[in-house]
């Protein structure tokens, strides 16, 4: 083994480490569960294969392979059922164990293998019970990741308020995120008085104006649509661009805005 791939073992002591790699093998067998074999050893040419997938292929292989392979999409579908933010921050081992248990054989696997991407590697003196209990806590951590996703997207309108620069966006400054029109608008008017000042005593802000641009949350069951209507900006999407396949913002004028027109 060369120094490039050479692990620094850990033990139930090393307690950072073990978080990192049981974060690390939930995030292997959420996406590339087929990409290993049943000894947890990395099926290479497979491997490089799924890397090089733009987000909407990949998606569309995960919804292929759950028909063949259904433990291949357990993480995946795990995250995504919907579970409530309050009662996921609740759930023991004993809670998470039971749903992961298919794949456990193989998250056990990669915790002891070194096949994972990551600079530790486990002991042969840590007991699987150990190495079980770490994973659903990780497993946890991921699903209160997604809750709270999701209790972002049903919260309501979400608007990004800015001082911007129609003819140079790089020189946008950003004022604030709002839930709620009556804030929104506080801070709209209070940012516009702002802006005159800056007006009067600054060249600089000559051009700027106060924007507003709300957050449209685009959910998975809009994502066939989105995909057909939006064809061409799928087509350029590459790995650094999913979360705009989840979400999309646009300019607000005030006046579209119902507390803008109330007196």
């Amino acid at each position: 083994m060369n120094m490039i791939d050479e692990k620094v073992e850990i033990t139930e002591e090393n307690i950072d480490e073990m978080c990192q790699l049981a974060e690390k093998v939930v995030d292997e067998l959420h996406f590339y569960y087929q990409c290993y074999d049943a000894d947890g050893r990395r099926i290479m040419e497979k491997y490089r294969e799924w890397e090089r997938m733009r987000p909407y292929d990949f998606l569309k292989k995960m919804e292929a392979i759950s028909k063949e392979e259904p433990n291949a999409v357990l993480l995946f579908n795990l995250f995504r059922r919907g579970d409530d933010f309050l009662y996921v921050h609740r759930y023991t081992k004993e809670d998470i164990i039971p749903w992961v248990e298919p794949i456990i054989p193989k998250a056990l696997q990669l915790f002891r293998n070194g096949e994972v991407h990551i600079d530790f590697v486990v002991g042969k003196s840590v007991p699987d019970d150990y190495l079980i209990a770490a994973f659903a806590r990780a497993v946890r951590t991921e699903m209160m990741f997604h809750a709270g996703m999701k209790e972002v997207k049903n919260s309501g309108p979400r608007y990004l308020l800015l001082l911007e620069d129609p003819n140079c966006h790089d020189r946008d400054e950003w004022r604030g995120i709002y839930f709620d029109d009556v804030n929104l608008r506080r801070a709209f008017e209070r940012v516009s008085s702002e802006l005159e000042e800056l007006k009067k005593n600054d060249e600089h802000y000559r051009s700027f104006r106060v924007g507003i641009w709300q957050f449209l949350s685009i959910s998975d069951l809009d994502y066939e649509l989105f995909s057909e209507v939006y064809d061409k900006k799928v087509e350029i999407f590459n790995d650094d661009d999913f979360v705009r396949e989840r979400q999309e913002i646009s300019e607000v004028s005030p006046e579209y805005l119902a507390c803008f027109k109330e007196k």
